[in-house]
């Protein structure tokens, strides 16, 4: 029973988990081969991530086959048999793996010409994705200018026609579309649709698999996401360039930290994320809020600005000579009650909301939030569970040696810094007993 449980553990792909592996398996010269060519192709077009689910290792190379129950190999793992070629059993010479297969360079993957044509094709192509439109975005169907006026981008296109074009055609022929600029062209004027540019631009998904919107469902997309059940709560916007949107929150913050301006004294004192469209909100920020120094030259160079008063004084008495009339060194310090509501550094408490929107002080200040708790909390709760018991099983098998690889390099590395450390003892601090 534990071998026919191994041998079944070869049989389903180690990330989504299909029991289609043997017609899609992925050779790698690792040696870890039971991972599909979907999650490869994924991992490799999406995310520019050519290293092994399961060992790390960089392969700049893969070979998508599938098994041939004529052949039996042990396994480098775990030394079952199993029925597929390792990976330098195949003659590859360069990049070249025989008639039979068709290399995509951009992904340094080897497909079966069958299987390349029937999927991976559309699969990374442009085409329209709607119900019952035959537009592949191919070399018989394209778009340019002249079909756009018409409105007939779904006709195929006349070969004759298009050898010998007139010269009104040769007017309204201007440009040629194709990729995505062809597709976009066909949804708006085909069907009314569009997809949304953020997720294409940061690679969400496949273009093909990507979801089609009408205008509204574009901006109910952007602004609230595709439900609840999806884990996706929209594109968050920046208040400040409306009406420009981020693909995530980490993207906000990276604009806001490069386009707009932060307050160091309130992130000091507890108030981070808080945000200013440009300087002059954020000069009448410190002004009103903290301890600005006035003096014209200070004001040119910015950001001179202090925490408490009696760091301002010290800086106008050592900077600009500021002093007292009858030549005293005390400092003249005005206090105030803290009311309530207020916090011990004299400005009132505020809480960092969490929704979509930014919430504006009276100065002009945006608090942003670091994240969306919401969002992180659906996704915990929607995440799978494993029902499967050879895949919980597997599951935790990786799981349990990736614990032990850990513990093996955290142990090596402690021993070596041990041995380093052996011969300077005169070096190290004394041992607490």
């Amino acid at each position: 029973e534990e071998e026919q449980q191994q041998q079944q553990q070869h049989k389903h792909c180690l990330i989504c988990f299909s029991d289609k592996l043997h017609l899609r398996r992925t050779i790698s010269p690792c040696g870890h081969d039971d991972v599909c060519w979907q999650c490869h192709l994924q991992m490799r077009h999406l995310h520019s991530d050519l290293k092994c689910p399961v060992c790390k290792t960089t392969n700049e190379t893969l070979i998508v086959d599938k098994d041939n129950f004529s052949v039996d190999e042990a396994d480098a793992d775990d030394g079952i048999l199993v029925h597929h070629k390792r990976f330098n059993q195949y003659q590859l010479w360069g990049n070249d793996l025989g008639n039979g297969y068709v290399y995509r360079e951009d992904v340094g993957m080897h497909f079966p010409n069958e299987l390349y044509e029937e999927h991976v094709v559309p699969l990374l192509g442009y085409g329209c994705g709607m119900p019952n439109c035959e537009f592949t975005n191919g070399s018989d169907s394209y778009v340019n200018e002249r079909d756009a006026v018409q409105g007939d981008v779904c006709a195929p296109v006349d070969n004759k026609r298009k050898q010998q074009p007139n010269q009104q055609q040769q007017r309204g022929v201007k440009k040629r579309l194709t990729g995505l600029k062809a597709l976009k062209t066909h949804l708006r004027i085909d069907h009314g649709y569009a997809v949304c540019d953020l997720c294409v631009t940061n690679k969400r998904d496949f273009v093909s698999k990507l979801a089609r919107y009408t205008p509204q469902g574009l901006k109910r997309h952007q602004s609230h996401g595709d439900g609840e059940l999806s884990g996706f709560s929209g594109h968050p916007l920046c208040e400040f360039c409306k009406p420009l949107r981020f693909y995530d929150v980490v993207a906000l913050h990276e604009h806001l930290n490069k386009e707009h301006y932060k307050c160091h004294i309130c992130e000091k004192q507890g108030k981070p994320n808080q945000f200013f469209k440009d300087y002059n909100r954020l000069e009448r920020h410190f002004d009103r809020e903290h301890f600005l120094c006035h003096e014209p030259q200070c004001l040119a160079a910015r950001f001179m600005v202090f925490e408490n008063e009696i760091d301002l004084r010290a800086h106008e008495a050592s900077f600009h000579g500021t002093n007292r009339r009858d030549g005293g060194t005390k400092i003249k310090l005005e206090f105030r009650v803290r009311r309530e509501g207020e916090s011990d550094q004299g400005f009132s408490n505020q809480n960092v909301p969490t929704g979509d929107d930014f919430g504006f002080g009276l100065n002009g200040e945006a608090f942003v939030p670091e994240a969306l708790p919401e969002q992180r909390e659906r996704r915990q709760a929607n995440e799978p569970e494993i029902s499967h018991p050879i895949h919980a099983a597997r599951t935790a098998e990786m799981r349990a040696h990736a614990a032990r690889m850990r513990e093996r390099e955290h142990g090596g590395a402690a021993a070596a810094s041990a041995g380093s450390s052996a011969g300077r003892v005169g070096e190290a601090f004394p041992a607490l007993d």
